[in-house]
C-alpha cells in the first residue's frame, strides 16, 4: 500500500509540472530544457523543485537526457545506453531534468571568499585522517541554493542539497548554470561546493556555536541560533554524508562535530525529569519544539552517539567540543526520552502544530497530521546505524512506536483521490512550513517518508494516476 500511495502521489507531481522552455528535440540545446514542479510562490519553487527531485529519485526515477544532445562525456556507453532507455521508458526522467536545470539556472549563486578552514578534509575520529579532495574544490568557492538567485537562507539550501545528494549524478556534467563553476563541471564537484557553502555558513563560536541561522554567519548570541535552519542544514549535510561520501564528496568533521556544542546548548528545555526538547533559539524566551527534537536525534544517529556510553567521561570529539561521550549519550537519550514519551502528546507553543498528530492519533482521517514532523523524525530514524525500525527508549512511558507503519497508515488514509496530500491542522492565522509549502511541496515531503530509505533499483513507468 505504501508504494501505491507513493506512486499514485508521483503522477500527481508529474501533472504539476509546469514552466517549461526549451525543445528536447534539438540537438544542440536539448540537454538544457528546463521546468519546474509548480508552486503559486515563486519563492519556494526552489524547495518544490528539489523535493521533486528528491522524491523521484528515491522511488528509482532518476535524470535523463535526450539521447545524442548530452554536453560532455559519457563515463561509460554502457552509462549513455542506460541513459537512452531511461528517456524513452520512464515518464519522469524529463521532470527531473527539467527541475535540476531550472534549480541550477535560476536559484544558484557563488559564493568566494570562503576561508580554507572552512574547506577541511578531515574525516574520522580516534584517528582523524584527511581525505583527498575533489580536485579545485579546495578553492574558497561554495555554491549556494537559495529563495531566489542572490538568496543565502538555509531552508532551500538543505532542500537542494538532499535533492542532488540521492539524485544518482555521480559522473555526469552539469548543462547549465554558471559557466565557470556549475555548467560543465561533474555534480560530484558542484554537490562538494554546496556542502562548502553549508559548511561556511555554520555559526563560529558564542551560544550558537555549531549551528546555523537563516543567513550565512549571523553571529554569536543566542539568538542567532534557529533551529528550523539547522534542522535543514543537518538533513542537507546528513544526505551528502550518506549519499555521496563514496563519490569523493567530504563533509567535514568541523562541521559534523562542531555541532556536538548546539546539540547540548539548545537542549535547555526541559520538559519533564529525564526529558529535553530541541528549541528554537538557544535562549529561554522561545518555544521548545517536537519537530526540531527531531534534528538532535537524527545527529546523534549520524555521529554514533548512541553508541556512546553514558559513563564514559572521555572527550567525544577534541578539538571540536569539550563534551565528553557520557555528557552527549545523556543528552541523547533526554531527546530520545521526551519523543518515546510525547508521541501521541500534542505540545502548546510556538508556531503551528507541535507534534504528529492531532490528538495522537494517526488512524483518524481528516487530515489533522504534521507532515514536517513525520519527515523529520523518519529522517531521524534512518539516520541511525541500522536504521532504528521503531523509535523507543528503555522505562520509556510508552512505546517503542513502530514508526513507518504508524506515518504510513496516516498518510494512505488521508491521501486524496488525485493523488496529493496535504494537512489542515491549522488555523488560519498559523505560521507553518506546511501551510506555507502548500499542497507542492506537501506531497513531496509525504513520498520521502512513504520511500525506501536507499535507492532502489530504476523503476520505469510504474505510477499510474488514481481515478478521481
Amino acid at each position: 500500500m505504501r508504494g501505491v500511495a507513493a506512486d499514485d502521489a508521483l503522477w500527481w507531481m508529474h501533472l504539476q509540472m509546469t514552466g517549461r522552455s526549451g525543445d528536447p528535440t534539438s540537438p544542440f540545446t536539448g540537454s538544457q530544457i528546463q521546468g519546474y514542479f509548480n508552486h503559486s510562490n515563486d519563492s519556494y519553487r526552489t524547495a518544490s523543485a528539489s523535493v521533486f527531485i528528491w522524491a523521484m529519485s528515491l522511488n528509482g526515477h532518476f535524470v535523463a537526457f535526450p539521447p545524442d544532445t548530452y554536453i560532455g562525456t559519457w563515463p561509460s556507453a554502457a552509462r549513455e545506453a542506460e541513459n537512452d532507455g531511461r528517456w524513452t521508458q520512464d515518464p519522469y526522467a524529463e521532470d527531473v531534468l527539467r527541475n535540476l536545470n531550472w534549480l541550477l539556472a535560476n536559484r544558484s549563486l557563488i559564493v568566494s571568499g570562503i576561508p580554507s578552514v572552512e574547506e577541511s578534509n578531515t574525516v574520522g575520529m580516534f584517528p582523524e585522517i584527511g581525505r583527498t579532495p575533489i580536485p579545485g574544490t579546495d578553492d574558497g568557492v561554495g555554491i549556494w541554493i537559495g529563495f531566489g538567485g542572490g538568496d543565502q537562507t538555509g531552508y532551500p539550501h538543505g532542500h537542494a542539497l538532499s535533492a542532488l545528494s540521492v539524485a544518482n549524478l555521480t559522473g555526469l556534467a552539469a548543462q547549465v548554470g554558471d559557466t565557470t563553476y556549475i555548467m560543465g563541471r561533474p555534480f560530484e564537484y558542484i554537490i562538494q561546493q554546496m556542502v562548502d557553502a553549508a559548511v561556511w555558513a555554520q555559526l563560529d563560536g558564542g551560544c550558537g556555536d555549531g549551528g546555523w541561522y537563516y543567513t550565512p554567519n549571523a553571529g554569536t548570541s543566542c539568538d542567532t541560533m534557529d533551529m528550523s535552519v539547522a534542522l535543514w542544514q543537518l538533513t542537507g549535510l546528513w544526505h551528502a554524508d550518506e549519499f555521496m561520501s563514496d563519490s569523493g564528496v567530504i563533509v567535514p568533521n568541523r562541521a559534523k562535530l562542531r555541532y556536538a556544542n548546539n546539540f547540548m546548548t539548545n537542549g535547555w528545555n526541559v520538559y519533564a525529569s529525564g526529558e529535553r526538547t530541541g528549541a528554537y533559539r538557544n535562549s529561554s524566551s522561545t518555544y521548545g519544539y517536537f519537530t526540531f527534537t527531531a534534528g538532535h536525534v537524527l545527529w546523534g544517529g549520524w555521529l554514533g552517539v548512541d553508541k556512546m556510553n553514558a559513563s564514559d567521561p572521555g572527550l567525544a570529539f577534541p578539538g571540536y567540543s569539550s563534551h565528553s561521550r557520557g555528557t552527549l549519550r545523556t543528552r541523547y537519550d533526554e531527546y530520545l526520552r521526551f519523543a518515546t514519551n510525547r508521541w501521541f502528546t500534542n505540545h502548546n507553543g510556538g508556531w503551528g502544530p507541535n507534534g504528529l498528530w492531532d490528538g495522537g492519533d494517526y488512524t483518524r482521517t481528516d487530515r489533522r497530521g504534521n507532515v514536517y514532523a513525520m519527515l523529520h523524525w523518519q529522517d531521524a530514524a534512518r539516520a541511525h546505524d541500522p536504521p532504528l525500525d521503531t523509535i523507543g527508549i528503555a522505562g520509556g512511558l510508552s512505546g517503542p512506536h513502530d514508526w513507518l507503519r504508524q506515518m504510513s497508515i496516516y498518510m494512505i488514509k488521508n491521501q486524496y483521490a488525485d493523488g496529493h496530500f496535504y494537512n489542515d491542522w491549522c488555523d488560519s492565522s498559523c505560521n507553518n512550513s506546511e501551510q506555507s509549502g502548500l499542497a507542492w511541496i506537501s506531497t513531496g515531503w509525504h513520498v520521502l517518508v512513504l520511500s525506501p530509505d536507499a535507492i532502489p533499483p530504476l523503476a520505469i513507468g510504474d505510477a499510474v494516476p488514481t481515478a478521481t
